[in-house]
């Protein structure tokens, strides 16, 4: 019990945005607790005139409830990244967090694939919250190396994943690949967090991955298959610092949650540099 509790407060406290603001921060971390236990979802002001619809348990989400942007270098990325009218494809999308950052920040148009039924109630909840049905396409499918079915794990919450038939609580699910989704289409950014399948679902995204157009793409698992498909199309592993709206080629002392591989990297950083200010909890990102 207490190093959970533990660690989340040593996280907000070393966050580059809450941890300027302690006292504030932990304040908004108390009012979640109380709220989370008195009302069964709870829509949370986020960026802008955006909001999450937020229910206990959801830990990246009230990651950003507490900290602004839960995955700081990467979610200040996406939005220093995109623009209004981009194409973003947000494989993975959970309850929409960086749907929303995308479409109802930034503007652009989001293709969110998430499987989990259950998940994926959330994930509308959130684009209705937020207005952007117009931007945000969504589907409901497994993503992997061939159109068929899938197995897929319950009962797991967010991290419910691809296992084995027969495996506990496997349930069917239909399977499809990115390039059938895109169908011609090619995202100038892509987020990639399918909880350890992302090896079978780039095996089919080869003709995304061969567009020039897909210029960045943040991926949780960086394995060394992972590694050497992107740098056979031409990427390049990079490490963000958004205060200083630097990509680097080392890391770079910020911490960084997931892997980021961009095409073009002073091209890629132009558009970082570039980029309008956005305020997060009133501090300029």
């Amino acid at each position: 019990m207490f190093k959970p509790l533990a660690d989340t407060l040593s996280f907000i406290l070393r966050h580059p945005i809450s941890g300027r603001t302690p006292l504030r921060s932990l304040l908004r971390w108390a009012n979640w607790q109380v709220r989370s236990r008195t009302t069964d979802e709870v829509a949370v002001p986020w960026i802008g005139d955006t909001r999450l619809i937020v229910r206990a348990g959801m830990s990246g989400a009230t990651g950003n409830i507490y900290c602004g942007l839960h995955e700081y270098p990467e979610m200040a990325f996406a939005l220093h990244m995109l623009r209004p009218g981009d194409l973003f494809c947000d494989a993975g999308a959970n309850i929409g967090s960086y749907t929303v950052l995308a479409s109802g920040v930034v503007g652009a148009t989001t293709i969110a694939i998430e499987a989990a039924p259950e998940t994926v109630g959330h994930l509308r909840r959130n684009i209705e919250a937020n207005g952007i049905a117009g931007l945000v396409e969504v589907h409901e499918v497994l993503i992997g190396p061939a159109v068929g079915q899938g197995y897929f794990s319950s009962g797991s919450d967010s991290t419910n994943r691809v296992i084995d038939e027969g495996g506990k609580g496997a349930r069917v699910l239909p399977m499809t690949t990115l390039d059938t989704i895109l169908g011609g289409r090619c995202p100038i950014m892509m987020k990639m967090d399918i909880e350890g399948f992302e090896e079978s679902a780039l095996a089919g995204a080869e003709r995304m991955l061969s567009d020039e157009r897909l210029q960045s793409v943040c991926i949780e698992l960086f394995s060394d298959t992972v590694a050497d498909l992107f740098e056979r199309h031409g990427f390049t592993r990079a490490y963000y610092d958004p205060a200083n709206r630097a990509l680097s080629a080392a890391p770079n002392g910020v911490s960084h949650s997931n892997a980021l591989l961009v095409r073009g990297v002073e091209r890629v950083a132009e558009r970082l540099r570039s980029a309008p200010v956005v305020r997060v909890f009133g501090r300029p990102v």
